[in-house]
């Protein structure tokens, strides 16, 4: 009975570690992912703003 409950214990402090350390790579993911949304929300706005202006030169152009 000792040895279960020794095991147990011993078991859910490891747990325990293993899951604060799975909430600190989660929280560094979140942030690397909210980086990465705005860097290509930037991409995508300049994207098309270049878009945009390549198509006023080229309808100039073709006038």
């Amino acid at each position: 009975m000792k040895s279960e409950y020794r095991c147990l214990v011993e078991s859910i402090i490891s747990c325990e570690l293993k899951l604060k350390d799975a909430k600190i790579l989660q929280h560094g993911a979140k942030e690397k992912m909210t980086q990465a949304d705005g860097f290509v929300s930037h991409l995508e706005a300049s994207l098309r703003e270049k878009e945009q202006r390549l198509a006023e030169l080229e309808s100039k152009l073709l006038r």
